[in-house]
């Protein structure tokens, strides 16, 4: 959120992608063309949004990146948490979604967000993740096992009724 702002769903892939120099050139060609569109669906309500992105979307990115697809019924009654501390062991990071009601709406609002967890503490019980907090700054911060897992289970529940693409990557 500093030298380039953009969905959540890219930055999490330049969260990794930006981490080597190296990288730079194929970020500056991937992310200088915009494309708009007056009419996508939103994921969690099926509103419709004027939508403005960069052209290389979220699936650019993933041709430099090893990724791993889950869709939605793959995972809905695995142990989230070991789920989620077996993945960053094995070097990945994790991208789902979860109920912000729960975490950074301080139950205010249920909406079913994006984030991505790059970390745990197993002694403290908590998983280091980035997403926007509650005054929508895009940032790192902490969510303690017991809040994620209802926070992920309230998220599922929102994404079975409201999202029409029936759970494709939702991890």
């Amino acid at each position: 959120q500093r030298d380039m702002n953009c969905y959540s769903n890219n930055a999490y892939f330049l969260n990794c992608i930006l981490a080597y120099e190296n990288m730079y050139p194929w970020v500056y060609e991937n992310y200088i063309q915009l494309y708009f569109t007056e009419n996508k669906v939103m994921r969690n309500t099926g509103n419709k949004e004027v939508f403005l992105d960069f052209f290389a979307g979220w699936t650019e990115p993933r041709n430099v990146l090893k990724c791993r697809n889950y869709n939605r019924d793959v995972i809905e009654n695995v142990d989230i948490i070991s789920f989620i501390e077996t993945q960053i062991l094995e070097g990945f990071y994790v991208y789902t979604y979860l109920d912000e009601y729960y975490t950074v709406f301080l139950q205010k609002q249920h909406l079913c967000h994006d984030i991505s967890i790059y970390g745990f503490d197993r002694d403290k019980k908590e998983l280091y993740v980035i997403g926007f907090n509650e005054v929508f700054t895009y940032t790192k911060y902490v969510i303690d096992y017991e809040t994620f897992y209802k926070a992920y289970k309230a998220g599922l529940d929102l994404s079975n009724k409201f999202e029409p693409e029936g759970g494709i990557n939702y991890l």
